[in-house]
């Protein structure tokens, strides 16, 4: 019998994912039906300004994650390198797990000659501070529909309240984990004495200095983010000519991005149509404009990842750079 390892827990993870979507059907086989006829009565218009809303939201996604990389060090001379290996994880991000894909840039910067801890640092970065404004946005969302969408603001708010509540408390045991480990190292502690080095370690506090510097920067790119994925929820909500208000679209839009970066299904699929599906029943809508949704902001996704594979295609110019560090000096690939 062969030995279960993280990598099955894994898979098994992400097929329960992909497994949300036929068991949405299983009782009610004309749901899918009626979704699909929806999708075919919709609005053209909408899907394309929805699309090009897409396209305009991971753009400013790369000038974000720019500002990060350039505070961890990871330099390029000009901005479409940044958008071309950004946009590479994007385009991955239609076939494999999000969390996975957003790591892809990693091997392209890599292979550059970029230290793979700095590029790792900017990914991980980016990724927290986003995860971190769409909770933000989602309490503050849930709190706004509360008077007239009572259950779906308890769902939105148990979620986002939750995960919210379990990052901070994350972050203040990364804090206090240095001095604990020195006092206690004893047994399992010792294994953790490369992570607390790392966290106090002269990079990693440069790497602080840097991202506090443009805290506005960052904070302001990340709201335009949020509201153009706003945007194109809202959009294809009037491709379907729903009737739900725009506070609700609002909360549904931050909870399918937040399940979408959930390593939990392949580019979100069934995990989105579920979250939709468990929103639009909370809130009296019908599940199959749930579904059209779902499928609507996959398509629209999948369109909007496609110019991602120039990132894998377009190697030349940026591999020909000498990269450098936060200083201005060449940096070795080897860190």
């Amino acid at each position: 019998m062969p030995k279960l390892t993280l990598s099955h827990a894994s898979w098994a993870l992400r097929l329960s994912g992909l497994l949300i979507f036929p068991a949405i059907f299983l009782f009610n086989r004309s749901l899918l039906a009626d979704a699909f006829d929806a999708i075919g009565q919709s609005k053209p218009a909408y899907l394309v300004a929805a699309t090009a809303l897409m396209l305009a939201a991971s753009v400013v996604r790369a000038m974000r994650w720019r500002v990060v990389a350039e505070a961890a060090g990871v330099k390029y001379p000009h901005f479409v390198d940044y958008l071309s290996v950004y946009y590479a994880g994007l385009f991955l991000g239609a076939i494999v797990p999000q969390v996975a894909a957003s790591f892809a840039p990693v091997i392209l910067m890599t292979e550059d000659g970029h230290s793979w801890k700095r590029s790792s640092i900017s990914i991980l970065f980016d990724r927290l501070l986003e995860t971190v404004v769409i909770l933000v946005f989602a309490c503050a969302a849930a709190v706004y529909l509360f008077p007239d969408y009572h259950k779906v603001s308890v769902v939105v708010f148990t979620i986002s309240g939750g995960m919210l509540a379990g990052g901070a408390m994350l972050v203040w045991l990364t804090s206090v984990a240095p001095r604990f480990v020195a006092r206690f190292e004893i047994g399992p502690l010792v294994r953790l004495r490369k992570v607390t080095d790392a966290i106090e370690s002269p990079e990693a506090k440069s790497i602080y200095s840097g991202m506090r510097a443009s805290a506005l920067e960052l904070a302001v790119l990340s709201s335009v983010v949020m509201v153009l994925q706003v945007s194109v929820v809202v959009l294809l909500g009037e491709a379907l000519s729903l009737h739900a208000s725009i506070g609700f679209l609002a909360a549904a839009a931050a909870m399918v991005v937040l399940v979408v970066m959930l390593p939990i299904s392949v580019a979100g699929l069934g995990s989105r149509e579920g979250i939709l599906v468990l929103l639009f029943t909370a809130a009296g809508e019908p599940k199959d404009a749930a579904i059209a949704l779902g499928v609507l902001l996959f398509f629209v996704g999948l369109v909007a990842r496609l110019p991602g594979i120039t990132g894998w295609l377009r190697r030349g110019g940026a591999r020909n750079q000498s990269p450098r560090d936060a200083t201005g000096e060449p940096m070795a690939a080897t860190e």
